[in-house]
């Protein structure tokens, strides 16, 4: 295993999961809620877990720490910002709530190449992964910079050491990429239900 610093894990359900109708975090996936598939399927992985939510009475029943919005605007990077922040750990792992099918080898991965950078982040044919990635503490003063120009995701990157994790890489563990597929939808939810059961899905 390559060896990497202890991280915090930033989980990200923010979102008002408006295509979907309902809270994507508490969709019912294989006889859990969708955050608690989440918190098994990166069990032992990481010292401290985050919840970045503003709806934290929806999560009372999960043992995990809660970390509300630093501020109000709705921008991806606040969740990941406030996360950062709060994390004990010089690094976070970072992922969106409904993001079902994180693949550990791949995580554990990123984790590895950490030292040396701010953001390890997976990059393919669609661009950048930026809710599925590691941040650095040095990216704190940048993303919020980001956020007050309301620039994009990634538009903080070309003021940090950022380490790209390219379609070899990420395909070495994850052969369909699925790590970064989301469920924003009532037919992403069906597709993805239909892997769990078949058991296609990435593996633990």
């Amino acid at each position: 295993m390559v060896p990497f610093p202890e991280m915090t894990a930033m989980i990200l359900a923010g979102g008002r999961s408006t295509r979907m109708g309902r809270n994507k975090a508490l969709l019912d996936f294989g006889g859990r809620t969708l955050i608690e598939y989440l918190l098994v399927r990166i069990g032992g992985l990481f010292p401290e877990i985050l919840l970045v939510t503003d709806t934290p009475e929806a999560y009372s029943s999960l043992d995990v720490q809660v970390v509300r919005d630093r501020w109000p605007q709705r921008h991806p990077l606040v969740g990941v910002y406030s996360g950062l922040a709060a994390a004990s750990t010089e690094y976070g792992f970072v992922f969106a709530c409904d993001m079902p099918f994180l693949n550990r080898d791949l995580i554990t991965y990123m984790m590895g190449l950490a030292p040396g950078y701010d953001v390890v982040v997976p990059r393919h044919a669609g661009g950048f992964e930026p809710l599925h990635a590691v941040y650095g503490k040095a990216c704190l003063d940048p993303i919020a910079q980001s956020i007050a120009r309301d620039e994009q995701t990634t538009g903080f990157f070309a003021r940090v050491r950022v380490r790209a994790v390219v379609e070899e890489e990420i395909t070495q563990f994850d052969p369909g990429m699925l790590s970064f597929s989301n469920v924003n939808t009532p037919e992403e939810y069906a597709w993805a239900l239909r892997l769990l059961e078949t058991g296609t899905q990435s593996k633990f």
